[in-house]
């Protein structure tokens, strides 16, 4: 299929150049026949009464923004093959409530569910390796969620205004988060489910979350509260890089964030390099 293009009006409404954009709005289901194997970006956006789709086995893409403000759109089953849900998949579906994803897929891109307001719980497989930021923005309805352990990071924006969301179950022990107080806006309602010791427990400790163990993880990597520069160990080096971070000579990996608090104040500033200092001057017994 042609890789169709999107522009948005000032009501934010969309406006397409597919050749069929003037009889989508009456379309209630759609049936992508089998052979097919490609869904161009923008294919179905504005099909503001779909609520059906159908699609092939031997499906293997899905372009950009492709069910873009297919509000009535309910559910959808994305066939094995697919690989990753790209951006803005389908952003802006509100009554999508139930998504099907196949074991072979990869990652979630950039605003994928942006908005799917009526989302209360979707699956991830473990074969996933990557959520972008914004992913399930506004996903109001949603109530909890899977993170497998294959995700690396969990990025900014990610979980922004899920109002709903009281369980979140993280399998990756060493996973990242894109800002400090991920969840800060639930925090009071919100159960994160993680490994003894892992960067999960280590934010909720920090973020005042309700943080409940699975049990001690084979594939944890010890973190060392001090450890600026991620090497394994805690030396005058560390010290260098705080330094230099406060200096806005560089910037600190997603993981250093919290192993450089040695202040334990909330902040990053001059203290903590102090206190490292201190602690390789024996002056302290630890960080």
């Amino acid at each position: 299929m042609y890789n169709y293009t999107g522009t948005y009006t000032e009501n934010y409404e969309i406006i397409t150049d597919l050749p069929y954009v003037e009889d989508c709005k009456n379309v209630k289901k759609v049936v992508v026949s089998e052979g097919i194997t490609g869904i161009s970006q923008y294919a179905f956006a504005g099909f503001s009464n779909l609520e059906a789709v159908e699609l092939p086995t031997t499906l293997k893409t899905i372009g950009q923004k492709a069910f873009l403000n297919c509000y009535r759109l309910k559910s959808v089953n994305i066939p094995e093959g697919i690989k990753e849900i790209p951006f803005g998949c389908f952003d802006t579906c509100y009554s999508l409530k139930t998504v099907i994803l196949p074991k072979s897929l990869e990652g979630i891109g950039y605003n994928a569910f942006l908005y799917c307001s009526g989302l209360e719980y979707i699956e991830l497989p473990d074969n996933l390796s990557y959520i972008n930021g914004g992913a399930f923005f506004g996903c109001f309805c949603l109530k909890e969620i899977t993170i497998p352990k294959n995700v690396k990071e969990i990025e900014s924006g990610t979980f922004n205004v899920c109002d709903s969301l009281k369980k979140v179950t993280i399998l990756n022990p060493n996973i990242r988060f894109g800002v400090f107080n991920m969840f800060s806006s639930i925090a009071d309602q919100l159960t994160i489910y993680g490994y003894n010791s892992s960067t999960a427990e280590t934010h909720c400790k920090t973020n005042s979350i309700k943080f409940v163990s699975l049990g001690d993880s084979p594939n944890l990597v010890v973190q060392l509260m001090g450890d600026v520069n991620l090497d394994g160990a805690v030396n005058i080096l560390d010290v260098t890089t705080l330094q230099r971070f406060l200096a806005h000579i560089i910037y600190l990996e997603y993981d250093a964030v919290p192993l450089s608090d040695t202040y334990r104040d909330g902040e990053i500033n001059v203290l903590d390099a102090t206190q490292i200092q201190r602690f390789l001057a024996h002056l302290i017994p630890e960080l």
